[in-house]
């Protein structure tokens, strides 16, 4: 009986040495090793997730399909945006809650917004990433029929996020001013009435019978072009609002469509 009490204690004995060298081991395997894992994958699923919410909730059109701003600040200006997050992180409350006196709306649910923490976390994370600007991970996508595409998860072009959920009207081929329309109802109408009220910039309608545009210059197919393609960067207007360059969000196939569309616009 003394034996195998003996025997015991030295199994006893064993068993808590082996526990307090394995004990350290994993906690330092668990830590360099295995944490660092986690993380990365953490943030690999939400810069994923983040993607997708930036373009379903058409972030774009204020901030730009490559996050290079317009009606919005630029967010692609990533190094500098992240030493400011770190600080103070901005980015979570700004989307939560809005800017007062800006047209940055609430996001939060809990202001009243439709998206939860979870959904701000990944948009965070997303635009602090950096690295996938002008694309989005399709996490839901469907067929031209509506129905579930099960093989259609995977990276798309931010500026192709209507057309790939089946969200523009359809337009016939050879309808040019159709097409412009769509092209309007992205960012500019952010800014722009179709109507003559001002809405940030100047209503649109009647711009084809006017005799110049705000720049000064002649209402003309070279010089409209030019407006949308430049901004106002390269002239300045007492007191007019500041028009964003849509050159590298427009094509130059949607400005010759944008301008079809315009020219549509009786006053």
């Amino acid at each position: 009986m003394q034996r195998l009490l003996n025997e015991y204690r030295l199994v006893v004995l064993w068993s808590i040495i082996i526990l307090l060298i394995a004990t350290p081991i994993y906690i330092a395997y668990d830590l360099l090793f295995r944490q660092p894992q986690k993380v990365e994958a953490q943030h690999e699923e939400y810069v994923v997730k983040g993607s997708y919410e930036f373009a379903s909730n058409q972030c774009w059109r204020c901030h730009g399909n490559n996050g290079e701003g317009g009606i919005g600040l630029p967010l692609n200006k990533t190094e500098d945006i992240v030493a400011r997050d770190d600080k103070n992180p901005f980015i979570l409350k700004t989307i939560t809650h809005g800017r007062y006196g800006t047209q940055m709306p609430v996001w939060g649910k809990e202001d009243g917004g439709p998206l939860d923490i979870e959904q701000i976390k990944a948009l965070r994370e997303f635009i602090r990433d950096g690295t996938h600007w002008g694309q989005y991970f399709d996490i839901a996508p469907v067929t031209k029929e509506g129905k579930i595409d099960l093989n259609g998860k995977k990276w798309k072009e931010t500026v192709n996020y209507l057309a790939d959920h089946n969200l523009l009207p359809p337009c016939a081929d050879n309808d040019i001013a159709c097409k412009g329309k769509l092209v309007f109802n992205g960012p500019c109408q952010v800014c722009h009435n179709i109507t003559a009220v001002t809405k940030v910039g100047p209503g649109l309608a009647g711009i084809w019978q006017k005799a110049s545009l705000p720049n000064g210059k002649p209402v003309n197919e070279a010089n409209v072009s030019e407006w949308i393609t430049k901004g106002s960067a390269t002239y300045k207007t007492e007191g007019a609002p500041f028009m964003p360059a849509y050159g590298t969000q427009v094509a130059p196939e949607q400005i010759t469509q944008l301008i079809a569309y315009l020219k549509t616009l009786a006053k």
